[in-house]
């Protein structure tokens, strides 16, 4: 409406212009008063047109791309993406609580803080929708809270199998190793049955399969240190030795 009413009152004030300047001869000023009204109707029409109307809630949630919403005084999501109804599924969430949705307790003693005024954020297994979610909880005023929803399901579940790849192939690699490293220092243990050119050639098979080795109990240890099980163990080094071994490499 009113955009309606600039429009009609700033094409009066330009037909009134229109009529002055048939009214007048050429090269007679207008009135001051009728440029200036006409100048400021226009840039106010220009500012309007250009910057519009500020966003509503809907607009601003919509154009988060992970799934939001907007909690009202009561814990109630008055506002949601379509993001948010993706993830649990279309029309289940607004105007429902987050307990409600996730049944997830500590999800729902979260929201209440952040209505509260005090902000939250975690990483929440929501077994009823079988996610693992990170929540972001920020107050805002009138008690009210931004509520935002990253979905972690498919990175844990990618970052489990890699722990899972590592785990079994160093655990797979450790049984030839061992088998070329046996047979490597069969053959140099051997003495004579190997000439110094072929000796050369299994004294360098016995370098890298001790590297090779060395890298698989790397593996092992990593393994261990995601899982929380790996033990450090202190004590001194000789770096002489290690230093000669990284420059045979």
């Amino acid at each position: 409406m009113a955009l309606f009413w600039r429009k009609v009152t700033l094409d009066e004030v330009l037909a009134a212009v229109r009529m002055e300047l048939a009214a007048r001869r050429p090269g007679e000023p207008l009135p001051r008063e009728v440029v200036e009204l006409s100048r400021l109707l226009q840039a106010e029409e220009a500012g309007f047109v250009a910057g519009g109307p500020p966003p509503g809630p809907q607009e601003m949630v919509d154009g988060i791309p992970d799934p939001a919403g907007l909690l009202d005084p009561r814990g109630r999501l008055a506002v949601v993406n379509r993001a948010l109804d993706a993830l649990v599924g279309t029309g289940r969430a607004l105007g429902r609580t987050l307990l409600e949705i996730t049944r997830s307790a500590e999800l729902g003693d979260a929201a209440e803080q952040a209505i509260a005024g005090t902000p939250a954020r975690g990483e929440f297994n929501v077994v009823s929708l079988d996610k693992l979610l990170f929540v972001t909880l920020s107050p805002l005023s009138d008690r009210r809270a931004l509520v935002l929803f990253r979905d972690l399901t498919e990175a844990k579940r990618l970052e489990s199998v890699r722990r899972d790849f590592i785990a079994n192939a160093s655990h797979e690699l450790r049984t030839p190793v061992s088998a070329i490293t046996g047979a490597v220092e069969t053959l140099l243990s051997s003495g004579k049955m190997l000439d110094p050119a072929a000796r050369g050639f299994v004294e360098m098979i016995a370098r890298h399969a001790d590297r090779l080795s060395r890298l698989t109990r790397e593996l092992l240890d990593l393994s261990r240190l995601e899982r929380g099980e790996f033990h450090v163990e202190l004590g001194p080094v000789e770096l002489a030795p290690l230093v000669a071994t990284s420059l045979d490499l």
